[in-house]
């Protein structure tokens, strides 16, 4: 039997995870503007048209290509680390939740009427708060960002999810 890792937010109090729970709630509520912000961004990737008013200008040692480089990477390694967070929680139902804990969170009894879950409540909100653990420990890792990235190359996220746009 393997010795239990110790995880990020085993040190905290009840009190103290409560807190950092609810300020992972506020980051999930933003993927679907993360996710809009990101496709606008794409769109517009080309560097803005130069100037020629003929007036002289001081000289702009700041690039809005790199700032907007920059910005597009950390949305999306926003955007994937909740990705990753829902798959390394439960690969069939990541999808699912992604959308619920993204949105205004629809009741589990009109997910299971739906038929987009097969378990019981008391799993469900299980694999909810397990979310919530795997994307504490995700965004105290990736203060690298380097950190995401590799684990994404390696395998770790498999469910491709870019042809789907939830609303």
């Amino acid at each position: 039997m393997k010795p239990m890792e110790k995880s990020y937010y085993q040190h905290m109090s009840k009190q103290q995870w409560r807190a950092e729970k609810s300020r992972l709630k506020s980051f999930c509520r933003k993927y679907h503007c993360m996710m809009d912000k990101l496709e606008a961004m794409e769109e517009n990737l080309r560097p803005g048209s130069p100037n020629y008013d003929g007036m002289p200008k001081a000289k702009n040692t700041e690039s809005s290509v790199e700032k907007k480089a920059i910005r597009l990477s950390i949305l999306q390694d926003n955007i994937d680390m909740l990705h990753l967070a829902a798959e390394q929680t439960d690969f069939k139902m990541a999808e699912i939740i992604v959308d619920y804990v993204s949105s205004e969170r629809p009741s589990y009894n009109a997910l299971k009427s739906e038929g987009k879950i097969s378990v019981s409540r008391a799993v469900f909100f299980q694999r909810i708060d397990k979310f919530y653990r795997c994307l504490y420990q995700l965004r105290c890792e990736s203060a690298n960002c380097s950190i995401l990235r590799q684990r994404i190359k390696q395998g770790k996220a498999r469910k491709d999810w870019s042809h789907r746009k939830i609303r």
